[in-house]
């Protein structure tokens, strides 16, 4: 007999996640200052922040892997007659996933069966409303379309649009965040963003003064010790993304993790600056001796140029690289894409001016 429960659509390896973020996360607080600080949406002022309780959720269709990454929330309004549930999916892939808003109908329809089976917080016989969230923390922004109806093959005209299931869902693309609107924030959600985005070690003294100054200045003792220690765990995967390796348990405080900082901060400079380059280069380099020196090199400098952009090339960019790449050739494009910032790059690939 064939089973009657439609498989979810496939998803990445529900284990490649950053451990950091799923314990931040796991803190009412800092999902507190999450909605607060990085979601710009007016109906956040009416939840009762405080007061919201994590439901663990209990997938069990057939065929479904739990992505232990995901995590749900019930939030109270302020006026104490309705709630909504949070669903925060943690997305650690590298590129933007394009079926993300069929993945997530078929998660929060299951969360929607299991508050169906337990007869929990429905409302005069109804569901109560949820609000997806997906943290993307990938090197190139979130391109992807943002509701199911974008990948129905459907015009909004059609007869038929209207039979069509809808979900849309809130993206916060910590590529696309730019650091320069945070230095005035002093709450721990910008603190993560600029943690993620942080490119020199030298800097990480800065960002984990102002860490240790909001935990001491916003939060009760308990609290402030769960959170520094799932900063700590965070602060080390972001390490280790850098090639910095450095065992939990040298760093279980953060106050001395910093004394650590003090002195290890020019080592890791060196490391963090060789590994920049070894990613970034090598990879290219060792294609063009093996392939062709000028793909080689071409590859690398689009890899550079993305990353400097926090998105992929558009493909009338990746021809005008291509195409200095032979004129004014590869030294003097290199030299450009080098010194340019994001903006100028962006300039610099729009015009037709080779130089």
């Amino acid at each position: 007999m064939t089973d009657p429960t439609p498989a979810p659509p496939p998803s990445p390896d529900p284990t490649d996640h950053d451990g950091g973020y799923h314990l931040l996360f796991s803190h009412p607080a800092m999902v507190a200052l999450l909605l607060r600080t990085l979601v710009d949406e007016a109906f956040v002022d009416e939840l009762n922040l405080d007061a919201m309780e994590r439901v663990n959720v209990k997938y069990q269709a057939p065929g479904l892997i739990k992505r232990q990454g995901d995590i749900v929330w019930r939030i109270p309004t302020n006026d104490g007659e309705a709630s909504i549930y949070l669903y925060l999916l943690l997305e650690f892939q590298s590129k933007s996933d394009r079926w993300m808003a069929v993945r997530l109908l078929v998660y929060i329809g299951l969360l929607y069966q299991q508050l169906l089976d337990e007869r929990l917080h429905l409302v005069n016989n109804k569901l109560p409303p949820v609000f997806a969230v997906v943290l993307h923390n990938g090197e190139l922004r979130w391109t992807a379309p943002r509701s199911v109806s974008a990948l129905i093959a459907l015009e909004e005209e059609a007869k038929l649009w209207a039979w069509q299931p809808a979900l849309s869902f809130y993206v916060i693309d910590i590529a696309a965040i730019k650091a320069a609107d945070l230095d005035t924030r002093q709450e721990l959600a910008a603190a993560l963003v600029k943690l993620e985005q942080c490119e020199h070690a030298s800097e990480l003294d800065r960002i984990v003064s102002d860490i240790v100054a909001i935990l001491e200045r916003t939060l009760p003792e308990d609290v402030r010790q769960a959170i520094g220690r799932a900063f700590t765990t965070f602060i080390a995967e972001v390490l280790h993304k850098r090639g910095v390796e450095i065992e939990p348990a040298q760093i279980d405080d953060l106050r001395g993790f910093r004394k650590m900082l003090e002195a290890k901060v020019e080592k890791w400079a060196r490391d963090w600056k060789k590994r920049g380059f070894d990613e970034g280069f090598g990879e290219g380099f060792g294609e063009g001796f093996g392939e062709g020196f000028g793909e080689g090199f071409g590859a690398a400098l689009e890899l550079l140029a993305s990353h400097r952009l926090g998105r992929a090339l558009t493909e009338d960019e990746r021809a005008r690289l291509q195409a200095r790449l032979k004129t004014p050739g590869p030294e003097a494009t290199g030299a450009t894409v080098l010194k340019l910032d994001a903006d100028g790059l962006c300039a610099w690939l729009a015009s037709d001016d080779e130089a």
